[in-house]
């Protein structure tokens, strides 16, 4: 795993936790963005040393980042879900 994937699950992590803080709802902002991160993270771990693929274009391996954007909303929906059970005070 390089720095471009973990800048790439960084960002893309970040940018499914806010997209689901706003289609959700409404989750801790930092629960749904640290989900996405994890997945994003996760959904790398799982392309490149799991499962074994090999980058196919030169520059953007854009399968890369399709496994991360759908591990990263997967984990993501999971931890709203979890969070929406947890009783908490207010």
């Amino acid at each position: 795993m390089q720095l471009y994937d973990l800048l790439a699950a960084l960002v893309g992590g970040t940018a499914v936790g806010v997209a689901a803080r706003a289609l959700a709802d409404r989750p801790p902002l930092w629960v749904a963005v640290l989900a996405g991160v994890a997945g994003s993270l996760l959904g790398t771990v799982l392309y490149l040393k799991v499962f074994g693929f090999e980058p196919e274009t030169p520059n953007v391996d854009w399968w890369q980042h399709f496994w991360q954007l759908a591990v990263a909303a997967v984990v993501t929906l999971v931890a709203v879900q979890v969070i929406r059970l947890v009783p908490h005070r207010r």
